[in-house]
């Protein structure tokens, strides 16, 4: 349902929509209306913004580690999730380039991926047309709030903005801006690793990661606990993790591969 409202924007990357990497609660709950909006943001965006519903597979190479995903899967069915437990047999029909050997998977259809920079200028675009006033570059420096304490607007450097409803869409800044109004939020940026073949034909059909990166998630500092996935829980500028990449660049192309070739510069 849309309504008219002033709208003003102040400040201003392939990104994953998953859901299969949620446990049930709220975090859940949101992912899964954000899935829903962007089917239709879709629909009425242009096909640059790469929007694809190519579904996740979660694939686990160990017993212990199936377990925990088959129970993990069961908590999200209840919760709304699509998600269906594969055999290693079927793990290997749908995804024929993965490396021999793992106990099973889970496939979760709802997952997609969007180009977020592209998305994000047209959906600026958009509201623009739409009525909306933009105003990139402009940072905010507080959260206003009335005599009862209600959030009632925010200043910027050179004025303040007063609205009935503020909405907080600053990413892995948001717990910054949280704490403008006094607010607690463990948001904190995660650094992920992009590497880059050689031209190859396509090999994977959808989002594949490791079952045991779904505990690595919830305990983003610790990168030694996802050994499928390079990333770490940093601060923007903190040096490259050279050594992290090297070993599980290795890990990472046997996965898909099976081949363990790794050229390296």
């Amino acid at each position: 349902m849309r309504r008219s409202l002033d709208v003003v924007i102040v400040g201003a990357g392939e990104r994953n929509l998953l859901v299969s990497d949620k446990v049930p609660g709220p975090e859940l709950e949101l992912a899964l209306h954000s899935a829903a909006l962007w089917q239709t943001l879709a629909q009425e965006l242009p096909s640059s913004i790469e929007y694809e519903r190519k579904g996740g597979l979660v694939v686990a190479q160990a017993e212990d580690s199936l377990a925990g995903l088959s129970a993990t899967a069961a908590g999200q069915r209840r919760a709304g999730v699509e998600a269906y437990d594969l055999t290693a047999g079927r793990l290997r029909e749908i995804e024929p380039h993965l490396a021999p050997g793992p106990a099973g998977g889970c496939l979760y259809p709802q997952d997609a991926q969007v180009q977020p920079a592209l998305a994000a200028a047209e959906l600026l675009r958009s509201s623009v047309r739409a009525g909306a006033c933009l105003w990139p570059g402009e940072e905010v420096v507080a959260i206003l709030a009335d005599r009862a304490g209600a959030v009632s607007g925010v200043r910027t450097a050179r004025c303040e903005l007063r609205a009935p409803v503020v909405v907080n869409a600053a990413g892995t800044w948001g717990g910054e801006v949280a704490a403008l109004a006094g607010t607690p939020l463990p948001v904190m940026p995660r650094r992920g690793f992009v590497l880059v073949t050689e031209p190859l034909p396509r090999l994977i059909r959808h989002k594949v990661y490791a079952a045991e990166y779904v505990a690595y998630a919830r305990a983003p500092r610790a990168v030694a606990a996802n050994p499928g996935k390079v990333g770490e829980g940093v601060r923007y500028g903190a040096a490259l993790a050279r050594a992290g990449v090297r070993v599980r660049t290795r890990r990472a192309v046997t996965e898909v591969r099976g081949d363990g070739r790794v050229g390296r510069r």
